[in-house]
């Protein structure tokens, strides 16, 4: 389960509506932190809980760092995900817009994927809006990008940005971003902002801009924080779960 622990009254009803389901399930995989609380809440106990549900590519996407450092850092903003409104797509319009008044020389912001907010995206002449990309085509668009932007109002744990900071890349995103938890260090790989807010993600914005000296030692540490979600790891962690789940079964 990803769904993150976020306090309203039905995650508080779920230990009591779901009480029979539950004492059915022996363990729970977490992608980190939210989630985690979020299935304590529900009466785990924490040797029933494992962290790791997802994992990327980062054997091959960490490559990228050091041949966007050779050929020149791009100076472009990127959007990876669903066209949709937990993801904040007017937010991000409307504060490209508005850090493209603020400087003079702004850069452009690329955008990736589809959904029902498509056409706020097209009715920007400055973004580029590529639609949706296939797998196999996303690192030549991570490695003309400079800077990761996911302002989403909800995301359990985008694994876009995990794979941002794998691909080296400083991320901007806001604190409903639960992968944030993991693979973001304030002003040391990215920026946190406020979700829904357009002046504190065009703020950000402008940092990165001025910050561009930056960007390069940025995406070290966003690739060091991204490592532990690698495929290689991601499967040395399923095959402790099952080892694990298995032999208590045995047990009971």
């Amino acid at each position: 389960m990803d769904t993150p622990w976020r306090g309203g009254l039905r995650q508080r009803l779920a230990p009591y509506r779901l009480r029979h389901l539950l004492r059915t399930i022996q363990s729970v995989v977490v992608p980190g932190e939210r989630a985690w609380q979020y299935a304590r809440h529900l009466g785990f106990n924490e040797h029933q809980i494992f962290r790791g549900l997802y994992g990327v590519d980062y054997e091959s996407l960490s490559r990228l760092h050091q041949i966007r450092q050779e050929s020149g850092w791009p100076r472009t903003f990127l959007f990876v995900g669903r066209y949709s409104p937990e993801k904040a797509i007017d937010v991000l319009v409307n504060a490209y817009e508005q850090y493209r008044s603020q400087i003079p020389d702004p850069w452009p912001l690329i955008c990736c994927g589809q959904g029902e907010f498509a056409r706020q995206i097209a009715a920007s002449e400055f973004i580029r809006d590529l639609g949706f990309v296939q797998p196999s085509d996303m690192h030549r668009i991570w490695l003309g990008a400079g800077v990761f932007v996911i302002p989403s109002r909800y995301d359990p744990w985008p694994l876009a940005l995990v794979e941002a900071c794998a691909a080296g890349l400083p991320v901007i995103a806001s604190q409903a971003c639960g992968s944030a938890v993991e693979c973001v260090r304030d002003r040391s790989n990215g920026l946190l902002i406020a979700k829904d807010n357009v002046d504190d993600l065009c703020r950000a914005m402008v940092e990165s801009h001025t910050a561009f000296d930056r960007l390069p030692r940025m995406g070290v540490v966003s690739r060091a924080l991204a490592e532990p979600y690698s495929a290689e790891a991601w499967s040395y962690r399923w095959s402790h779960i099952l080892q694990r789940s298995i032999a208590n079964q045995r047990l009971t």
